[in-house]
């Protein structure tokens, strides 16, 4: 297995929570391995720890994100690195599995879901927590009552900044 580069972050079961110095290290990452699931971004991760949602871990040469969602108490999500699936194998071990102090992993979108399925696993979809996907024309219009939000939104957003410039 190529072993990534991990400063600082403890190896599993230790973990921490996520810091300002951590973001080069992560976009570095994530821009390596990049998936489609919106949480798993330097902001996101950074905005969230102060309400304890997101910690840091690493394990055999891939980055553990540790979450916190009120549904599921505290999750994993998919680990980065080379081979995600080997990571949630390790995790999922008879010697690794009393340590887990999660519930689950969530967050895993394909080829990995592919990978788990060729392992005789069968990852849950979990449609409730699947990311909005906006058509780009609909959201330059934002036309109709489904936008009804989004439109007065937009007005508030425009109208606070327009007094702030206009000082």
């Amino acid at each position: 297995m190529i072993e990534m580069p991990l400063d600082g972050i403890p190896t599993f079961p230790g973990y921490r929570h996520i810091g300002l110095g951590d973001r080069p290290q992560l976009e570095g990452l994530f821009n390596t391995y990049p998936t489609e699931v919106s949480e798993r971004t330097f902001a996101s991760l950074f905005v969230w720890r102060a309400y304890n949602r997101s910690y840091l871990s690493q394990l055999d040469g891939h980055l553990l994100l540790f979450w916190y969602k009120q549904r599921f108490e505290r999750c994993i999500l998919e680990p980065v690195g080379p081979d995600p699936a080997s990571a949630i194998d390790v995790l999922m071990s008879e010697e690794k599995r009393p340590l887990l102090p999660f519930s689950g992993v969530i967050g895993m979108v394909d080829p990995l879901v592919s990978g788990m399925r060729k392992r005789g696993l069968v990852p849950e979809p979990l449609r409730d927590e699947w990311d909005y996907v906006y058509r780009t024309e609909d959201l330059v219009k934002l036309e109709g009552p489904e936008y009804h939000t989004k439109r007065k939104e937009m007005k508030k957003a425009t109208s606070e900044h327009d007094r702030s410039t206009s000082r």
